[in-house]
């Protein structure tokens, strides 16, 4: 299985020597201030949404986009995206875990939704270890998954690096445009999993780009040839993107 791990250009250019290091490691503060800080122990991996981590970490530089082979990593090393686990944890689910470790933080619903959400998160992403099992179900139904103390480099088949500009603007708004949950994965995947592949050097088609949006963008873009034609350029020739290979890479 191909993952993702999006940051800054020179992590990931780093990566290609060094693997991906867990926060704990590097001294980085994250980029979620606003929410709840990931796990420092892990590094977080993404089947579609690396670009736009990517453009989080970023800002205004050049995106840097990691892929990972699972078939170099230890499956026991894997945990489940704490986000996955809050969002899929019900009611019921919540009070089965309160009682099991006697701790009722989860029943905790004093405070706005939002910081019951936050609270939530953090004692999921606090007790990882015990939803180890679930981390094949964070892939497949949120696209998101932990991985414990780093990948090694030997893992990390290519990088790329993006450089935002006037010639790709289209590709850097749909990118930034998700908002991470299991739903729009259910929902919106295939359009983020295409922009994947897409900052992999990969040709993505109208219909994959524009997915549940394509049928009235079909009617817009025969409307106006000229620019069907700058979003077909777009799409196959990938202005702004690098991608390089690593030579150190198990898989060859």
């Amino acid at each position: 299985m191909k993952l993702y791990h999006g940051t800054t250009a020179e992590v990931a250019i780093r990566a290609l020597n060094e693997g991906l290091l867990p926060r704990s490691e590097t001294g980085f503060n994250g980029c979620w201030d606003h929410s709840v800080q990931s796990d420092p122990g892990m590094v977080y991996l993404t089947t579609a949404y690396a670009p736009y981590f990517a453009g989080n970490a970023a800002k205004d530089g050049v995106w840097g986009i990691v892929e990972v082979d699972t078939t170099w990593m230890v499956d026991d090393d894997f945990r489940p995206d704490e986000d996955f686990l809050e969002q899929a944890a019900n009611k019921e689910v919540r009070e089965m875990l309160a009682e099991k470790c006697g701790d009722s933080t989860l029943l905790d619903t004093s405070g706005d939704p939002g910081e019951v959400m936050r609270r939530r998160t953090a004692w999921f992403r606090d007790n990882l270890d015990m939803f180890q099992h679930l981390w094949e179900d964070s892939i497949k139904r949120m696209g998101n998954v932990a991985y414990l103390g780093g990948v090694e480099s030997d893992a990390i088949s290519r990088i790329a690096l993006y450089k935002r500009s006037d010639e790709n603007v289209m590709i850097t708004m749909a990118c930034l445009d998700p908002s991470i949950s299991i739903i729009n994965y259910q929902l919106c995947s295939p359009r983020y999993l295409a922009l994947a592949d897409w900052m992999m050097g990969e040709k993505i088609t109208f219909e994959q780009f524009y997915a549940w949006q394509w049928q009235f963008m079909r009617e817009e873009l025969e409307k106006y040839p000229s620019r069907e034609s700058k979003v077909l350029d777009v799409l196959q020739n990938h202005p702004g993107l690098e991608v390089k290979k690593n030579q150190g890479f198990m898989g060859g």
